[in-house]
């Protein structure tokens, strides 16, 4: 059993790193629902076992903030991460929502769930709506990555396609607008066999556990994609290579008889590793796998620092931190 303590590196909201808590506030939900009850939380750092820095900020600012606050300088070798940044460099040990196999390190890191997933109160399991009118859907933007792009092209009678990207940015669009491509969302993909869930910006995609939590296959077209250690992937979903996207309508329609054992098992997934009320304990589990690595940065993670997506980052958050200065 682990006494855990809670707790971002945030101080309060600001420009530079809106909705600070967001993820903080959903972990502790997850901890007070928690079903198994063999983890704890605690209220101060010295009575933990494990510290865990739950961050809803970019890549290069969790390092910093996190290496600054007084709590990690004082307890180094008991503080993990949980990042859920499309593209994170696992510089700290920790579970990561998206991990890409080159930055992946099993006696360092875990990749996760997201924690909105299950906070999205638009997508629902309904045992009753019946798959099969589409064989497969997707529903997304296609400006993250060229996969995407290649799936629009598929032209498929027998598909549901639809392209996200007219309406973003999602929040500035009116309420109304918002709950109708939600209640869209939702709809085709109950109604869908397989559900595509390609890469996005990051290698792994929310989709993913919303179509696990509505008892959907789910479609993984990632090449770079580090599932999460524990559930039977292979019993609830297909991994498609990224390259063979023009080859996918025949490939499911090979499957199609596969589709209904592999949405239980898709549930089933959802609710043992995913969901609200096991997602405290999962990451527990995850974070006493690499705890013994918590002792700071991990250096062979810096070449990885150069790649014009982190160089990026440090622009962006060493930009306002001049003007500041």
């Amino acid at each position: 059993m682990a006494h855990v303590h809670l707790l971002s590196s945030a101080d309060r909201e600001h420009p530079g790193r809106p909705y600070p808590f967001d993820e903080l506030n959903r972990m502790r939900e997850a901890a007070a629902h928690d079903r198994f009850g063999i983890h704890t939380v605690v209220d101060t750092p010295d009575a933990a076992d494990l510290i865990l820095f739950v961050e809803n900020c970019h890549t290069v600012q969790h390092y910093h903030e996190v290496r600054s606050h007084p709590v990690y300088q004082h307890h180094t070798d008991r503080c993990l991460l949980h990042s859920r940044h499309d593209q994170p460099l696992p510089l700290l040990p920790g579970v990561y929502a998206s991990l890409r196999q080159a930055e992946y390190h099993p006696e360092r890191t875990r990749t996760g769930g997201y924690l909105k997933a299950f906070a999205h109160d638009h997508v629902q399991y309904d045992p009753a709506s019946a798959s099969g009118r589409y064989l497969y859907s997707f529903i997304g933007k296609t400006s993250t990555h060229p996969v995407r792009s290649a799936i629009m092209a598929l032209g498929d009678d027998d598909a549901f396609l639809f392209d996200t990207d007219p309406f973003w940015p999602y929040g500035t669009l009116p309420a109304a607008k918002r709950e109708a491509l939600q209640t869209q969302y939702r709809t085709v993909a109950q109604e869908s066999t397989f559900v595509l869930c390609p890469r996005g910006i990051g290698t792994s995609s929310m989709r993913l556990f919303e179509t696990l939590r509505m008892g959907r296959v789910p479609v993984i077209i990632a090449d770079d994609w580090v599932p999460p250690v524990g559930p039977d992937w292979e019993a609830c979903s297909i991994r498609i290579p990224e390259a063979h996207v023009p080859h996918l309508p025949d490939l499911l329609r090979e499957r199609r008889a596969e589709a209904p054992a592999m949405a239980a098992a898709a549930r089933q997934t959802w609710c043992d590793w995913f969901a609200r009320d096991v997602t405290f304990h999962r990451t527990v589990e995850w974070c006493l796998q690499v705890q013994p690595a918590s002792r700071g940065w991990s250096w062979d993670t810096l070449p990885h620092l150069l790649s014009p997506t982190h160089l990026k980052s440090v622009w962006r958050y060493a930009g306002p931190r001049r003007s500041v200065a």
